[in-house]
């Protein structure tokens, strides 16, 4: 195979050893339940296990998907996954990289072989139902075979000279994959393929079979709109759904169907549909609750017609009555990304999570509860684009709770149960700011967010009603100085009505009423005030600056991991002032650093955070980085929530004694 194949065995009991490690390093995990999931895979010949692949490597469930345990491949993130239908011992699993991950022993131990980078990402695995050592990947409209249990793999041509599709079904009456041109079908093991009885003015989209391989149903797309067919004879003859969907929707896929072929679902305009009667009645099934975002995928249990899990926006719903009714069931995964936190003054800890939405805890994080109310949340698929709709940013003022969007902003006055949208804040909002000189007046910042400009909003009402004051630009850092009763913005404006363009430091001395230019500056920059220092303010995007006058003048000091401007591996984009014990934090890359000699020198702070390959944050420009979002709540715990890792917290007995240095 070109680039060569590595092949390693990577035990359980490493893992176990690392997991053990970290908790004694004395970052504890307490993020709600939750994952950034991709697959769930059924073991049909164990009854009640269930794997599922995450942002974070595996987890596997004993009892049919109510609670999960990690269960290898923690660091990588999983595509697609695998169970043979006659031996749960065989798992596969696809990670980025590309790599095909194959354990014989259940998942006690994988052997790992690296794919060709043509291969891109796996969009789907699939076993051969008559032969252990024979799978069969998409990945990137190509599809490779081995039939040696993974070790080498072969590239296998589209017919018609066309690229396949994302989906490959093996069933025991062959093997089904799709292409432009239709539904194909080998009963070689791969080794040819031929049309399953479909003209070719039929396009083939998504499809699913029930555990016999006969019963099969694809929506299919022809010139007009797309039409669900059916097939009785494993893909010979096919015939149309004689029943129209409710409300003139027309169906678009994914398709799922039942282990006896009773019960067929099917996705339309993000709605789930089900017929028991072979397609002429349909009815809408029911929804997951809000704690779940709407469902992508749904996998019926091989051995209960009744139960299914469905992919959802931050991990997995569980029904058990056909699909009528739904609950979350993410007990034991702890995998979400965490976007946003918020320790409130009265003891409650908020955080926001990038699929799952906003959860409250009132015992530090102990126990969670959904406080998301109706705050859109998970992957959102729009007429024109689709997107994650981030919570980039929390606060509190008053009896009041703000959450700052992707997509504006949202108040809640009753602890999450419900929010209202603030029809006058718009653009990616990323950072409020509570006026220390001025009660009850907050400053809400935001980035350029598709047709919406942007800029910085003002509301001297507890965030009741808004006024926008800097416009048609975006504003990233937001920070206070008390000393002068000044307002700083980090501010990047376009040319606009004769005015230049503008990037640098803007200044308010009248509670963000107005504001001026105070200094030019080249990049977009995070602000935060610090009070051990009166007047001092820092400024950080990937080098770190201070200044004492105001913004006028600024003064560049040491970062952590120093580097040019602009870069995204290195230097820091956070900072967070820690009074009580008088040092500066930084993140950095994968490392939160502490300084204790404002700025001058720094070191990683001892434990490192549990970490998973570094992502983008939000603002002010971006940066790669492990940890998204640095906390201290009220009782001096240091929190930390990360990319794929949830959230953790280092108790205050466990932090490492350091001298102070002198500057």
């Amino acid at each position: 195979m070109r680039g060569g194949v590595a092949s390693f065995i990577v035990a359980a009991l490493l893992n176990a050893a690392a997991t053990a490690a970290l908790a004694a390093a004395g970052w504890v995990s307490i993020p709600p339940d939750g994952a950034d999931t991709s697959a769930i895979a059924f073991s049909r010949s164990e009854p009640g296990v269930v794997w599922a692949g995450t942002a974070d490597g595996l987890v596997r469930s004993e009892d049919g998907g109510v609670s999960w345990a990690a269960a290898g491949l923690a660091g990588f993130a999983i595509g697609p996954v695998a169970v043979h239908p006659d031996d749960g011992r065989q798992v596969w699993a696809a990670s980025s990289g590309p790599a095909v991950w194959h354990s014989d022993d259940g998942g006690a131990t994988f052997a790992r072989t690296d794919l060709e980078p043509a291969v891109g990402s796996v969009q789907d695995l699939a076993l051969d139902v008559s032969d252990p050592g024979t799978a069969y990947l998409v990945g990137d409209s190509r599809m490779r075979i081995t039939h040696d249990g993974g070790v080498t793999w072969t590239n296998v041509g589209a017919p018609q000279n066309q690229v396949w599709y994302g989906t490959v079904l093996a069933t025991p009456g062959g093997v089904f994959a799709a292409n432009r041109t239709g539904l194909y079908r080998s009963t070689d093991h791969g080794g040819s393929w031929t049309m399953a009885g479909l003209a070719p003015a039929n396009q083939a989209g998504s499809f699913a079979a029930d555990a016999s391989g006969l019963r099969l149903w694809m929506v299919s797309y022809s010139l007009t709109n797309p039409l669900l067919y059916t097939s009785s004879d494993g893909g010979h003859v096919w015939s149309q759904a004689i029943g129209v969907l409710p409300d003139s929707t027309h169906p678009t896929g994914p398709v799922a169907v039942s282990p006896d072929g009773g019960t067929v679902f099917v996705n339309a305009g993000g709605r789930w549909f089900a017929s028991s009667d072979g397609g002429t009645v349909w009815a809408e099934r029911g929804t997951p609750p809000s704690a779940c975002a709407g469902a992508s995928r749904l996998v019926f249990d091989p051995l209960g017609q009744e139960r299914l899990l469905a992919l959802v926006g931050g991990g997995i719903a569980r029904s058990t009555d056909g699909g009528w009714t739904w609950a979350c069931a993410c007990r034991g995964m702890r995998n979400v990304t965490v976007t946003a936190l918020l320790p409130a003054a009265d003891g409650s800890l908020w955080t926001a999570t990038r699929d799952q939405g906003i959860f409250r805890s009132a015992d530090g994080g102990a126990s969670w509860a959904y406080a998301g109310g109706s705050v859109p949340h998970g992957y959102i698929v729009g007429p024109e684009y689709s997107y994650y709709f981030t919570v980039g940013a929390l606060a509190a003022i008053g009896g009041r709770t703000l959450a700052g969007t992707i997509d504006g902003a949202y108040a809640s006055m009753d602890a999450g149960i419900s929010w209202q949208l603030l029809e006058d804040v718009h653009g990616d909002v990323g950072a409020f700011l509570l006026d220390p000189g001025r009660p009850g007046t907050v400053v809400a910042t935001a980035l350029v967010s598709g047709m919406m400009p942007g800029g910085l909003f003002v509301s001297h009402d507890e965030g009741a009603t808004w006024h926008q004051q800097i416009r048609n630009g975006t504003v990233a850092g937001i920070a206070a100085d008390p000393v002068r009763g000044a307002l700083l913005a980090s501010v990047r404006l376009p040319a606009d009505g004769g005015l230049q363009a503008f990037s640098g430091i803007m200044r308010s001395t009248d509670h963000g009423d107005t504001w001026t230019q105070a200094s030019i500056t080249a990049e977009l920059a995070m602000l935060v005030a610090d009070p051990r220092v009166p007047g001092r303010v820092w400024a950080a995007n990937g080098r770190i600056q201070f200044s004492d006058d105001g913004g006028t003048s600024w003064q560049e000091t040491a970062s952590p991991t120093p580097c040019g401007p602009g870069s995204s591996l290195c230097g820091a984009f956070f900072l967070l002032v820690d009074v009580a014990n008088d040092r500066l934090l930084a993140v950095a890359y994968t490392w939160v650093y502490e300084s204790l000699d404002d700025a001058s020198t720094w070191q990683p702070l001892a434990p490192a955070v549990p970490f998973l390959s570094p992502q983008g944050a939000r603002w002010p420009d971006l940066h790669l980085t492990s940890v998204l979002a640095l906390g201290i709540d009220a009782s001096g715990r240091l929190l930390a929530g990360t990319g794929g890792r949830g959230l953790f917290v280092l108790e205050p007995d466990v932090r490492v004694p350091r001298r102070r240095l002198s500057r």
